[in-house]
This record gives C-alpha cells, sequence and structure tokens, in this order.
C-alpha cells in the first residue's frame, strides 16, 4: 500500500511540476503600463488579459510556447518561449499599429468603409449560423467603485463605511468561473463551478456568461441597460441607423485588417459608436471597440463600453469566437457617481457539440454545492487575471470585516441592540428577535393591524407570531407563523397555523402543513 501511494504522489508530482506561469507587465512605448491587453497560447483560445495595472500571468506547460499579445489600436506581438523548470518573468513593450489608407480601394466619393460593411453585412447570416451549438469555459472578474456621494440623503447622513473601504471606493468585487453551453437559438444551460465575492464567503456573484458572450452577428444586441436592445452596426438595416468612415487599414496574420469608425445617424437611436474591425476578404468581424451613451436610451448608467477580441475556436478552425470581453459603465445618480468594469475570459471552447437530447431541461443557471467556499489556494491557482493592489486590499479588508462580523461576540452585540423592546414599535410596526449566530428569529406582527372591526363579527383583537430557523449543512430552511383572533359579536376565537421546510434551494423545493379555522368575506 506504502509502494502504491508514493507512485500515485510520484504521478500527481510529475503533472504538477510540468506547469509553470509566465508572467510580467506590459507597456507601450511611453512606458506607460496598458491595462486589458489579451494575452493567449498561438494556436488555442487559452489566454487572459492584463489586468488594469498592466500586469499579466498565463499558465503553460513545459516546452516551446509562443504568446501572442493583443490589443485593438497596437500591432500584436508574438513572442516563444522555452518554459524548462522555472516560472518566466517577461515584460513587454506594444507598439501602436500603422494604418495605412489606399486610394485604390475608394470609389467615388462614398468612403471605401461603406463597401466594407457592405459585404459584412452580405456575411453575417453565415457566421451567425455557423455555429449552432458550443461549450466553453468563462472566467468573470467584476467590481464596481465609487468615487463620489453626498453627505445626506432626505435628511437623512450617508454611511458607506458597511459597504465599502472609504480609501479605496470599491463596492463590490467578485469573481466566478462558469461551464457555459448554449444551442440556437436561445437554450442556455450554465453552471457556475466557483463564486467569489469580497466580504462574504455565503453570497454568490451576480456574474453570468450569458450577460458577457454578446453575439454581433445579430441583428440587435439584447443588453439590459438599454430596453430595446442596441443595433449592431453590420445589421441588415444597419445602414439606416450608422454612418462609417475608414481609419485604416494593417496587415496581420496574411489579411488585411480594416478599421472602421461607426458613429450612429441620430443621437437618439439604440446605435453603437467607436470602432469595428473587419477582416477582408473574409469579411468577419476581427475585433471591436464600441459603447453607447446616455442619449442612446441608457438606463441607469450613462456610459457602456464593450471590447471584444475574437480568436479562432481552434488552431484549424475557420471559426472565429470572443476570447476576451470587456465591459465598463460609468453613472451619475442621487448624487452618487462611480463606474465598474466586468472582464470574462472565454476559453476551451467547442464549437457545434452534440447535446444530448434534454440537456437544455430549463435550468438555465445551476450553483454547485460549495462553490462559494474555495479557499485563496484554489483562486491563486485558477485565476488568469492577477489581481491588482486595490482588489488584494479589498479582499483582505472586507473579508477580515466579515470574520469579525460573523463572530459571536459582535453578532451578539448587534442583536442586543436591535432586540430592544419598543412598546410603540410594537403598536405600529411589530416586533423582530433576531439571534444572528444561531441563525433564528422570531417577530410579532403589528398589534395595530389586528385590531379591526367589521359589521357582523364586531370588534376584532388577535395577534400574529413567526419564526425563522436556517440551516447551513445542508442549506436549508424551517418558517412557521401562527394568528389567533377573538371576534366580540360572535364571541368566537380563531386560529390557524402553518409550517413550511424548505429542503432545496436550487428548485425551491419545500414541504408544509397548514391547520386552523377562519371566517372569511367573499
Amino acid at each position: 500500500m506504502r509502494i502504491y501511494n508514493l507512485l500515485l504522489f510520484g504521478f500527481f508530482l510529475s503533472i504538477n511540476v510540468s506547469a509553470y506561469q509566465i508572467t510580467g507587465t506590459i507597456y507601450d512605448e511611453n512606458k506607460q503600463v496598458m491595462p486589458f491587453v489579451s494575452v493567449f497560447i498561438k494556436g488555442t483560445t487559452q489566454g487572459t488579459t492584463s489586468n488594469s495595472e498592466g500586469k499579466y500571468q498565463i499558465e503553460v506547460t513545459a516546452g516551446n510556447v509562443t504568446l501572442i499579445y493583443k490589443l485593438i489600436g497596437y500591432k500584436q506581438f508574438e513572442k516563444t518561449y522555452t518554459v524548462t523548470v522555472t516560472n518566466i518573468q517577461q515584460d513587454v513593450y506594444m507598439v501602436p499599429e500603422h494604418y495605412e489608407l489606399k486610394e485604390a480601394i475608394v470609389k467615388g466619393n462614398e468612403d471605401p468603409a461603406y463597401e466594407i460593411i457592405r459585404q459584412a453585412i452580405i456575411k453575417r447570416r453565415f457566421y451567425l449560423e455557423q455555429v449552432q451549438a458550443y461549450k466553453a469555459d468563462v472566467y468573470i472578474k467584476g467590481w464596481q467603485h465609487i468615487t463620489k456621494h453626498p453627505e445626506k440623503i432626505f435628511g437623512q447622513k450617508v454611511d458607506l463605511s458597511e459597504v465599502l473601504d472609504t480609501a479605496t471606493g470599491v463596492v463590490y468585487l467578485s469573481e466566478s468561473v462558469s461551464s457555459f453551453n448554449f444551442k440556437r437559438p436561445n437554450q442556455i444551460r450554465e453552471t457556475i463551478k466557483s463564486s467569489k465575492v469580497s466580504g462574504s464567503n455565503r453570497s454568490f456573484s451576480f456574474n453570468r456568461a450569458s450577460f458577457f458572450l454578446f453575439n454581433f452577428y445579430e441583428n440587435i444586441m439584447e443588453i439590459s441597460l438599454c430596453p430595446r436592445g442596441a443595433i449592431s452596426p453590420i445589421a441588415n438595416n444597419a445602414m439606416m441607423y450608422y454612418n462609417y468612415k475608414l481609419a485604416g487599414s494593417f496587415f496581420e496574420n496574411d489579411h488585411w485588417v480594416h478599421k472602421i469608425e461607426v458613429k450612429n445617424k441620430r443621437t437618439y437611436d439604440p446605435a453603437f459608436s467607436g470602432y469595428i474591425y473587419i477582416q477582408d476578404n473574409t469579411w468577419r468581424i476581427h475585433s471591436l471597440d464600441l459603447y453607447l451613451s446616455k442619449n442612446n436610451q441608457l438606463q441607469f448608467v450613462d456610459t457602456f463600453k464593450v471590447n471584444q477580441v475574437m480568436l479562432p475556436a481552434n488552431q484549424n478552425s475557420n471559426i472565429w469566437m470572443p476570447v476576451t470581453n470587456t465591459f465598463y459603465y460609468a453613472f451619475k445618480i442621487f448624487g452618487f457617481e462611480g463606474d465598474g468594469v466586468y472582464t470574462g475570459i472565454a476559453s476551451n471552447y467547442e464549437v457545434n457539440p452534440n447535446f444530448e437530447t434534454k440537456f437544455f431541461n430549463g435550468d438555465v443557471i445551476t450553483i454547485e454545492e460549495g462553490s462559494n467556499k474555495k479557499d485563496s489556494l484554489y483562486w491563486n491557482a485558477i485565476r488568469p487575471i492577477p489581481l491588482t493592489q486595490l482588489e488584494q486590499k479589498d479582499y483582505l479588508f472586507k473579508d477580515s470585516v466579515a470574520v469579525i462580523k460573523e463572530s459571536k461576540p459582535y453578532m451578539d452585540s448587534v442583536d442586543a441592540v436591535h432586540n430592544k423592546l419598543d412598546v410603540m414599535k410594537l403598536l405600529m410596526s411589530g416586533y423582530q428577535h433576531n439571534n444572528r449566530y444561531k441563525k433564528f428569529k422570531w417577530g410579532l406582527a403589528p398589534l395595530m393591524e389586528h385590531i379591526v372591526f367589521n359589521t357582523v363579527e364586531g370588534l376584532n383583537i388577535g395577534g400574529a407570531y413567526n419564526f425563522t430557523k436556517r440551516y447551513e449543512v445542508p442549506k436549508r430552511t424551517l418558517y412557521g407563523k401562527a394568528a389567533v383572533r377573538y371576534a366580540f359579536a360572535a364571541g368566537q376565537v380563531y386560529g390557524q397555523a402553518s409550517v413550511n421546510y424548505f429542503f432545496n434551494r436550487k428548485n425551491f423545493s419545500d414541504i408544509g402543513v397548514v391547520a386552523g379555522s377562519d371566517a372569511v368575506q367573499y
């Protein structure tokens, strides 16, 4: 048995030692750090992006590995590394792309961008239907940042110390890893494999891969911030909404790529502005950098930007898929100002797989048990985008605060304040008694709600009681309530009680029992 264990240990050791990391910082020609640069292994969709400090990290195996560094507006950079027995640290300097504008493609007074867009529109449906289904692994990191807030709202002091580190302004930071499955026209099945929210080891992040993998071959982009949706720059009727201008062309991987500036014809139309890059002859989308503003009928935010980079699904594939998606938004509302950035990285694409007949069974989102219990060692190993100093500080600060808030002395002290009985409060709004540490609470309904009069029963006086008990392992909840009242004119006592046991949170399954009697008016 000992020999077997030793061999097994040696087997896993041989696997682990073959995995290394290439890390570094990416700069421009002026030695300024460059955020959100796509870095991927040539011939694959395995990759990452640099963080807001320009730092990147990517896991590779031993041998010769070629990395491609790619950012819209800069020349694609390739470098081959020989990976042996140590990790590699390599800083990279990106050079701005040199664009050419050739007179040979200009026809009359029309900007040549229009003919390129016409060809892309003709090919739109082909590329849309080329991918009938796919699978992918998706990592998402998102954070929201408050830069300014009022001191008071409606005379009440604004205190954000409970939800953010006032030194950094970060109100929300999360990461997630999902297995995403899609089949046309709109069948989705996503499994959250791991989820992390700064300051809470019980919560699940709001990250959803279906929110990030925009398909600009669709005529209309479904964006929750834009009620009517947003029109793709290569939609069938796009020329009714867009003006186009060829900003230049560059040569990459044996193809010319055209940089086309797009602007909406009318400021109130739900149409993008920015740049879309179209590959010559194939007329496929190479990448895009677009935005919507409040004038384009956005809700809740002032600006929404999307940056998307497309790559072949595998080395010999003629099918290109989005591998990096970065969304940025800024908002101003009720004196609050802030912004947010979400970055999604898709990898391990399997295009047009044969899904089982009942694979899409209606469960759009499922969450693996324990997905929010992964420790820092797991995240350090699996996270493709290195944390910035600000993000590290936020995790450290909020997770430390969370430990304190989940301790028995803290919970008892908070409960002692909130559980004080107030007679006027009991009369008008009711009373709640919490025991946060034991995850139990009970309450009394407002007494004034249970003093009523009707012409049949006369004066009615009663009361209502409820309780909730939560269980962590497994995640289950016991809920009960009871009510009693006396009708003076009828000389009758009525009472009802119910108990419900919620035993499957994923499927919202519960079992319960109700008993009692009452008189009701039809």
